[in-house]
């Protein structure tokens, strides 16, 4: 039925993302991130829970991140107050890792769709796979903690719009 036919067309890509996620995951667990970045991350994060937007940026409180990502660390911080998590839980640190792996997540999707539509939906789903399982992209969303990936998809979002507006050369990959 439906059903089938959804499985097999979407199956092999929503199992290559699990995996990719669930591969992430166990590496935020069993992980310990980049230290000082971790810290100013943690402490954005509740200081944005504390105080918000409009009273975050003070001479006296280091922050050198622009406002954008904060408000992703405000609700970070929010939900860490809201379950009692302390920076030091593991559990906080899955969440505090989980916007840029899955925007990880977001990449590969859209790396398969442009690669499925240009060149078929197996070489679309190879293609996926060597963005979800690239060890830079693992190593940095998963165990050093960092944000690129938020950086990464959207970089590749941006490209892709623009190469579909036939004002950059790469109008063939979309």
């Amino acid at each position: 039925g439906r059903a089938t036919v959804s499985w097999n067309r979407h199956g092999p890509m929503l199992a290559l993302l699990a995996g990719a996620f669930l591969l992430r995951a166990a590496l935020v667990l069993v992980t310990d991130a980049y230290t000082y970045d971790e810290g100013c991350l943690f402490s954005w994060a509740l200081r944005m829970a504390d105080v918000g937007p409009a009273g975050f940026y003070a001479p006296d409180h280091f922050a050198d991140y622009p406002p954008g990502y904060m408000l992703v660390l405000w609700l970070v911080g929010r939900l860490m107050q809201a379950f009692g998590l302390a920076y030091t839980q593991k559990s906080a640190a899955l969440l505090m890792a989980l916007v840029p792996i899955l925007c990880d997540l977001g990449l590969a999707a859209l790396v398969y769709a442009i690669g499925q539509k240009n060149l078929g939906r197996r070489a679309g789903l190879w293609l996926a796979a060597l963005a979800a399982f690239c060890p830079a992209f693992l190593f940095d969303s998963a165990v050093w903690r960092q944000i690129d990936g938020v950086l990464r998809l959207c970089m590749a979002g941006a490209f892709g719009c623009w190469s579909k507006s036939g004002l950059y050369p790469l109008r063939f990959c979309t």
